[in-house]
């Protein structure tokens, strides 16, 4: 009897052992890391893009590979994310008014020319009232008006439904019906007096507040990254085309890291009339729509890390992906910019040089070193009005942080309160332009009737250096090596 207990003892073992080896787990459930999963070509196409996964993504799924083996405690507290984002376009234009119509072409810029009936008007009953080739939608105060009638806010847009659209609930009034509007065709296209932009098919409400139109479109998480890179990438097309796909894919990741990180800690916009995630300008991410063609190697570099995002070392936060043109001789920490430490631990100042070489990663860029001047009596004019200082006519005071960035700056020997030099640089270049102080690693001179700037960088010098990255790909570099390099503290993994 003890042997053969001892016997049935043994083959429960091995039939323990055999069914984990079967699941690739091995007897302690040790997770296999070897096994990374790669996109597939049902993941890999915007609306509109040509089917399967091209040769550029190929190139990259290797690297994705490596940097999918993800430990399986690393997923256990991340938060679930929406696939559908909400997103504030035409956000830096004050538009009271706007003609919609549908364009004629889809995948290419459309044409200029409207299509006869292809805008239905619906009711909040789903009742078709009229077809026509053009609506007006124009603001007054907090009222919106369709083609001179007032309606119920918002107006919802659905480009390329032929289907009549589902009753919104709530009560209504006689004097405004909640009207929805749907396309034949896609894309669609937004006039105003001096803006004009193509949308594809996203769903779209339009408010009306303060005397503007809001336009607030929903698209897939995925859709906007796409949309974000096209316009955020540095300037690519000098390198050789693998060179410039490694590069692309560790800023889709970069990008891609930032919006999820706002997203998962609450909207960036809120409104008590309206709100959405993200604008369409640099306040968020600059973004555009599919409709105005994005390349090929853009779509490749979204598609090949599709859900790849920067987390803690730990793997259980997400991580803000900041980058920036072209930062100085070190990046610099969040802290040294904007103030506040609680960014900091995502990350740790990089000096942008390779170890031996004598040049920095950034000397390609035209704004590694910069100049900027102004005649003293004007600048004395900009202190007055922008922060009521009165400028003395000696070298501004500044003090700098640890790696050379303006954190606090006194026009005065007699002031007692310093400016942020964050804040100095927004206002200045409020008032001047965008391209005047490119950076906050700058010094001060005087010359005769002049004030005169000298720095380096182009931005806030935080996380990836773009110009950096595209030196690190040109030498070969893949994806996530350039991303290890400026995100040290931090790992990429999928969602």
């Amino acid at each position: 009897m003890k042997f053969g207990g001892l016997y049935f003892l043994i083959l429960a073992i091995a039939a323990i052992g055999l069914y984990a080896a079967a699941r690739g787990e091995g007897i302690r459930g040790a997770p296999d890391h070897t096994k990374a999963v790669l996109p597939t070509e049902a993941k890999a196409a915007l609306p509109g893009d040509r089917a399967g996964v091209s040769a550029d993504t190929a190139l990259l799924s290797e690297d994705r590979a490596k940097a999918s083996a993800i430990q399986p405690e690393a997923r256990t507290n991340i938060p679930t994310l929406p696939m559908q984002i909400r997103l504030r376009v035409f956000s830096l234009e004050s538009i009271s008014e706007l003609s919609i119509e549908s364009a004629s072409e889809y995948g290419s810029r459309a044409s200029d020319t409207a299509v006869p009936d292809m805008l239905r008007v619906w009711d909040d009953e789903g009742v078709c009232i009229y077809s026509v080739d053009h609506i007006r939608l124009t603001a007054r105060g907090n009222q919106l008006f369709l083609d001179g009638e007032e309606i119920a806010a918002p107006l919802s847009l659905y480009p390329a439904r032929d289907a009549p659209v589902t009753a919104q609930s709530g009560s209504q009034s006689r004097a405004k019906k909640r009207m929805s509007v749907s396309t034949r065709t896609a894309p669609i296209r937004f006039r105003a007096a001096r803006a004009s932009r193509v949308f594809t098919a996203h769903s779209i409400q339009i408010f009306a507040h303060g005397g503007e139109l809001i336009v607030i479109a929903a698209l897939p998480l995925e859709d906007y990254i796409a949309g974000v890179l096209a316009v955020e990438a540095g300037p690519y097309a000098s390198l050789p085309r693998d060179q410039a796909a490694q590069y692309l894919a560790a800023q889709s990741v970069a990008c891609r890291s930032y919006a999820i990180y706002y997203l998962q800690d609450g909207r960036r916009h809120r409104n008590k009339y309206f709100d959405y995630e993200y604008c369409d300008s640099t306040h968020c991410q600059a973004w555009r729509d599919h409709a105005e063609a994005y390349p090929e190697i853009v779509l490749s570099a979204m598609r090949a890390t599709r859900g790849m995002a920067l987390r803690d070392a730990a793997g259980v936060r997400y991580a803000p992906g900041f980058y920036s043109s072209t930062a100085a001789a070190s990046t610099v920490l969040p802290s040294e910019v904007w103030g506040g430490t609680e960014l900091d631990i995502f990350f740790e100042p990089v000096t942008n040089r390779l170890p031996g070489e004598p040049e920095f990663l950034n000397k390609r860029s035209p704004f590694a070193r910069w100049e900027w001047r102004e005649k003293k009596e004007t600048f004395r004019a900009f202190a007055r009005n922008a922060f009521a200082a009165a400028w003395d006519g000696a070298p501004l005071r500044v003090e700098y942080s640890a790696r050379g960035a303006a954190r606090r700056i006194r026009f005065s020997a007699n002031d007692r309160e310093s400016i942020l030099g964050y804040r100095f640089r927004d206002e200045y270049c409020r008032a001047r332009g965008w391209g005047t102080l490119c950076s906050l690693h700058f010094s001060v001179r005087l010359e005769g009737d002049s004030i005169v700037f000298s720095g380096s960088g182009l931005g806030h010098g935080v996380g990836l250096c773009q110009y950096g990255a595209m030196e690190l790909a040109r030498r070969s570099w893949t994806w996530e090596q350039i991303l290890r390099f400026y995100y040290p503290r931090l790992r990429c993994a999928e969602q």
